[in-house]
């Protein structure tokens, strides 16, 4: 799980519950008075006010924002890895579609609410009408009447509702904003539909030669078989900027601007997953998904011209021996938190050798691979023990573009 997301996540749900919770408080109270006084929550919050003061309307604020660490902060902060586990756990899952975005929110959303449960119910407790004590007070009370299992009464249509709920906002939102994206648009309306998740990547040793089939990647595209094109003098300052920032010169990105164009059938502006399987080299590269996922650095299901030049930087032969081997380390690293773990190095192995995994490889797990190279024996590797793993091999060579071979 990536932490960087969770804590984002966590602090952003917690702040939120500062403005809601007395709108929440009021809904608790409308839920729960048995004589339907009012369904007006202004006439509610206004009682409140008045009867037990401004500071009734932060009542149980303490649970609120505990419920928030845990459970929203869980659900979308968590929800980057549960795609990356669907992905692994699941045959069919294939990466960017709605099935596997829904999924991973019901995943996020049913993990979140469990470990959360407790945290709800002190919530509602505490936002009840003439409710007193304090968090630990209600905690002490609920386990002493019921032991530990009392904080965990209901759990399972809470968990049920929040897996269809999340899965409803954060899979649907996400795959709208990518859809949009691949029409085109990246303007502020791309993140307004729902209440905006943290931001989504997804991405992934293979033997002792770990970027086996990535060798195919280095035909996408040889500096003098690239084209030519002319780009608009309103680019110049772009063009200056990714000339600087990547391995090629500006005739080069200016020619690799043209075959980009070609392959953007639809003139969106950016390559989708179909487009990109256009490159014959490409198209039969058990890896294709992968290298589209590390191209799209913003994580939109696409890539733009920005993207496509950064990616096929690493392949440059102007390119660092460092810089290819991070590439190389992005294929396993799935989740983007910086390390191999087993699942990832299955499912990168698994799309090399398909179900013939065991065959193939019958006295060599991944776990196995990744014992011998994690040499700070915390079950997974970092870049630096992958480096280490691949100092003696042609890697950089591989990964160099050269010879006569383009993309069309």
């Amino acid at each position: 799980m990536c932490l960087p997301l969770l804590n984002s996540a966590t602090t952003a749900t917690q702040a939120a519950s500062l403005v809601t919770n007395p709108f929440d408080l009021v809904k608790v109270r409308q839920q729960l008075q048995p004589d339907r006084t009012t369904t007006n929550w202004a006439t509610t919050m206004r009682t409140m006010f008045k009867t037990e003061g401004p500071l009734s309307l932060y009542k149980g604020l303490s649970a609120s924002m505990l419920r928030e660490m845990t459970y929203s902060g869980l659900r979308m902060g968590a929800y980057d890895s549960c795609k990356a586990a669907v992905l692994v756990a699941l045959p069919w899952a294939e990466e960017g579609s709605f099935a596997t975005k829904l999924t991973a929110g019901m995943t996020s959303g049913m993990l979140g609410a469990a470990v959360a449960n407790p945290a709800d119910l002190l919530k509602v407790r505490m936002q009840s009408k003439g409710a007193i004590g304090t968090l630990r007070w209600h905690v002490e009370d609920i386990v002493g009447t019921g032991g530990v299992a009392g904080l965990y009464r209901a759990i399972a249509p809470t968990v049920l509702r929040a897996g269809i709920l999340t899965a409803s906002q954060l899979g649907t939102y996400d795959h709208a904003k990518h859809t949009r994206r691949r029409q085109g648009s990246n303007d502020v309306g791309c993140y307004w539909a729902v209440p905006k998740h943290s931001p989504l990547r997804g991405h992934g040793i293979a033997e002792r030669r770990p970027v086996g089939l990535l060798s195919g990647s280095h035909h996408i595209v040889s500096q003098n078989c690239i084209g030519k094109s002319k780009m608009g003098a309103g680019q110049s300052q772009l063009l200056e900027e990714m000339e600087k920032n990547s391995n090629f010169s500006a005739p080069e990105i200016q020619r690799l601007k043209k075959r980009f164009m070609k392959l953007d059938k639809d003139g969106s502006g950016s390559i989708d997953k179909d487009e990109f399987l256009q490159i014959p080299q490409i198209a039969n590269n058990p890896l294709a998904s992968r290298m589209i996922a590390i191209f799209d650095e913003d994580g939109g299901g696409t890539v733009d011209f920005q993207e496509f030049v950064a990616g096929l930087s690493a392949f440059s032969s102007r390119g660092e021996r460092e810089e290819k081997l991070k590439f190389a380390f992005k294929v396993y690293d799935m989740d983007r938190d910086g390390y191999i773990s087993n699942g990832e190095l299955f499912l990168v192995l698994k799309m090399m050798v398909g179900n013939n995994l065991k065959a193939s490889r019958p006295n060599r797990s991944p776990r196995t691979t990744i014992m011998e190279a994690d040499r700070k024996g915390v079950g997974k590797l970092d870049f630096e023990d992958f480096k280490a793993m691949v100092a003696n091999t042609d890697i950089a060579k591989q990964m160099t573009l050269e010879g006569e071979n383009c993309i069309v």
